[in-house]
C-alpha cells in the first residue's frame, strides 16, 4: 500500500488518481475529509500531531510525502514505526512547478510564501542528492514515471 500526505492538495489529487488508476492500493490522507477514487482510503490526519498518523501507515510500503507539517522528521519516524519503507518527499521547487501548471504565478508565489522558507534540512536535500549520485537531483514527476512499477 502507498501512503500520499497531501492528498487533496493539486499535487495530491494527481497523485492519488494516477496510482489509484495504475491498480494501487492508496491511502489518501490530509486534513479534511474528501472525495477520492474508487478503491482509495482516506484518512482525516492533522500532520501537526504525527502519533495520529499511525494507523495510517499500518501495512503501507511507501509513503509520499508531499505535506510534512511542522516536523517532518516524526511523520518518517511514525512511517517507519509501521513498517513503511520507501519514501519520496516533493521539493519547494517541484511544488512550484505542479502548482504553476495550474495556477497563476502570484498566486503559486503567495502560496508558497505563506509555508515558508524550507528548513536546513529540507534545503540540504538537493546538494546531498547531487554530491551522492554526481548528478542534479530529478524532478518528482520524472522520478514517479520511472519507478512507479517498483511500488506494485
Amino acid at each position: 500500500m502507498i501512503v500520499v500526505t497531501g492528498a487533496t492538495g493539486n499535487v495530491g489529487r494527481e497523485l492519488v488518481g494516477a496510482l489509484a488508476a495504475a491498480g494501487e492500493k492508496v491511502t489518501a490522507v490530509s486534513r479534511q475529509p474528501a472525495r477520492q477514487p474508487e478503491g482509495v482510503e482516506h484518512r482525516q490526519a492533522d500532520l501537526s500531531e504525527p502519533a495520529g498518523l499511525r494507523g495510517a501507515f499500518d501495512g503501507a510500503d511507501a509513503l509520499f510525502l508531499l505535506v510534512a507539517g511542522e516536523n517532518p522528521q516524526a511523520i518518517l519516524d511514525a512511517a517507519k514505526a509501521g513498517g513503511v519503507r520507501r519514501f519520496v518527499e516533493q521539493t519547494r521547487e517541484e511544488a512550484r512547478a505542479q502548482m504553476s501548471r495550474v495556477m497563476p504565478a502570484p498566486v503559486v508565489e503567495g502560496t508558497l510564501a505563506i509555508l515558508g522558507t524550507p528548513s536546513a534540512a529540507e534545503q540540504q536535500v538537493s546538494p546531498d542528492v547531487e554530491r551522492l549520485l554526481g548528478r542534479p537531483a530529478r524532478s518528482f514527476a520524472d522520478w514517479a514515471a520511472r519507478n512507479l512499477a517498483a511500488f506494485r
